[in-house]
């Protein structure tokens, strides 16, 4: 079986198709012309990556998990100026082509592969074919290599009365093949003084034997702690996203306007002491906001049920690194911030593993089913 490599369009560099005659079995590697690079699911160029290629190989790196990648395939008489004998058009006929994608290094990295035909992105038009890359989500803290590889193959072989656009040098059994090497890791942020923004896909990786402070968003969350001296990384992603479910089990009921406090995992802070999470304010300083002091917290379990843990956390609009609910925890946990109370059962210290160390003041009971003023 005669082997064709070929080339992808990769960024401004770009990647196209190459191949190798049919006959003298050699290796071609042709300049392109078009300038489209590979883009993300906005149609913009992927820029946190950089992109490099060689004959019938893509490697990528800094991609980051949960992220799509377009690879864009053109045809050969556009590229090549009529000298490459492969084109788009054919690929994306299934009577002609087969399309195979394998996953041979990491595979749980990568969702799925796929061959998308005639799709315009962002400013990219004319329909151009595509390879789509769908990455898994994940917590991951160091770089993975992700290996692959895309493979055309002809399920016939060329005949001039079948007015294929391939030339008749194709039999059937010839491949067409692209290798994918991603390198893959969510963004590091490091110092003992940093801010991201909610949402971020980030790992933290603390200043050893110093005290860090991490802020999400505009002061919607931060975190306060004196690193031991592993300075060991942790995933930090703040996710804000209301949670429909809950929405519709507790806040409707009540009529509450529920605010959402994902710590992404769980993560365990690396400190050499409790950490001092503060939940920020949520809602704009103005007559119509809720009373701090009359709202409710609310900690989600690993079965998705509220445990009102209202009582473990200090609001203060000046006391710690930004105004809010603090509470001192080893574990970043999901949190619910609501304007009334709700239909859940009150947690005890044990149940919501994240309670005030043992010595520390308790904190008094207000009367009033809310969070305490300092």
């Amino acid at each position: 079986m005669k082997k064709f490599l070929s080339a992808m369009l990769a960024s401004a560099m770009a990647l196209s198709l190459a191949s190798v005659g049919v006959f003298a079995a050699q290796e071609y590697d042709l300049a392109p012309v078009s300038t489209i690079p590979v883009v993300d699911a906005d149609g913009e160029p992927y820029e946190t990556a950089d992109i490099s290629y060689t004959a019938g190989s893509l490697t990528m790196e800094n991609v980051t998990p949960n992220s799509t990648i377009y690879i864009p395939v053109y045809d050969g008489s556009s590229v090549y100026d009529g000298s490459s004998p492969y084109y788009a058009k054919d690929f994306r006929d299934s009577s002609l082509y087969r399309f195979r994608a394998s996953k041979e290094e990491n595979g749980s990295l990568v969702d799925s592969i796929e061959y998308v035909s005639q799709k315009n992105l962002g400013d990219y038009t004319g329909r151009p074919d595509w390879i789509k890359i769908v990455l898994n989500d994940s917590a991951m803290t160091s770089e993975e290599k992700f290996e692959g590889t895309v493979t055309f193959k002809a399920r016939k072989s060329a005949d001039a009365e079948d007015n294929l656009y391939t030339p008749s040098g194709v039999v059937s059994g010839d491949t067409i093949t692209l290798d994918l090497n991603l390198w893959v890791n969510n963004q590091k942020v490091e110092g003992s003084d940093a801010s991201v923004d909610t949402g971020d896909r980030i790992y933290f990786e603390p200043e050893k034997n110093e005290t860090n402070v991490l802020v999400w968003g505009d002061d919607r969350a931060a975190l306060e702690f004196d690193a031991d001296d592993d300075g060991a990384t942790f995933y930090a992603r703040l996710s804000v996203k209301s949670d429909s479910n809950i929405y519709r089990e507790y806040g409707d009921p009540a009529n509450a306007d529920l605010y959402f406090y994902d710590f992404v995992g769980n993560p365990t802070v690396p400190s050499t002491a409790r950490a001092t999470l503060t939940l920020g304010v949520p809602w704009e300083d103005d007559d119509n906001a809720p009373d701090p002091l009359g709202c409710y917290i609310y900690q989600v379990d690993e079965d998705g049920q509220l445990i009102d843990v209202t009582d473990q956390f200090t609001y203060s609009e000046d006391e710690e690194e930004i105004a809010g609910w603090s509470i001192r925890t080893r574990t970043l946990g999901s949190y619910v911030l609501s304007d009334v109370e709700l239909d859940v059962e009150v947690a005890g210290s044990e149940e919501s593993g994240s309670s005030q160390d043992d010595g520390d003041k308790v904190i008094p009971d207000t009367g009033r089913g809310g969070v305490p003023m300092i």
